[in-house]
């Protein structure tokens, strides 16, 4: 059996920019070549990465609070049995406690918070989210809802200050002769 050998060179290979292997994750193309990130679009990254940990963070505990409080429900039930079977439900108990804890100060940190943008934004938001929603005013015939029209704002201040023209006046009628 013969292997065949590459042959061996001194001098390193030079790759062009453009070939340059990427430290870009397989994934995800690179989407900054031959230039540096300017601190506002690292600081963006930087702010979106947060956003998303924090959404995906507070996803997993709201949907293992919810199959650990079935679990603890589903069983509450029966008589416990066995010592293994107390245990559990109370570690169940602990995990539930934990997990309510862990939101709520997530909830109280901003609420509590000295700076009043994040808090005056936060509630902002929350009030519109939660607002009650407005069933459209159905019209009784041809169409599915009533609008009003929108009202006319004068374009300047002096349409404003003007008032629309007056026809003349009529003289009063004359009795007949």
């Amino acid at each position: 059996p013969t292997s065949i050998q590459r042959p061996t060179s001194r001098c390193a290979m030079v790759s062009l920019p453009s070939l340059a292997p990427s430290s870009a994750p397989a994934g995800r193309p690179k989407t900054t070549v031959g230039r540096k990130r300017s601190a506002a679009d690292q600081q963006n990254e930087a702010i979106a990465g947060l956003c998303k940990t924090y959404t995906a963070a507070t996803s997993k505990l709201l949907y293992a609070f919810a199959a650990i409080h079935e679990q603890d429900s589903s069983g509450s039930g029966d008589k416990v049995s066995s010592v293994e079977a107390a245990l559990a439900s109370s570690s169940r108990s602990v995990l539930l406690e934990k997990m309510a804890a862990t939101l709520s100060s997530g909830v109280e940190k901003i609420v509590r918070s000295s700076d009043v943008s994040v808090r005056t934004a936060v509630l902002k938001d929350l009030r519109v989210r939660f607002r009650p929603r407005e069933d459209p005013t159905l019209a009784t015939v041809g169409c599915q809802a009533e609008l009003e029209p929108p009202a006319k704002h004068p374009r300047h201040a002096s349409d404003e200050a003007v008032p629309p023209p007056q026809p003349p006046p009529q003289p009063p009628p004359q009795p007949p002769p």
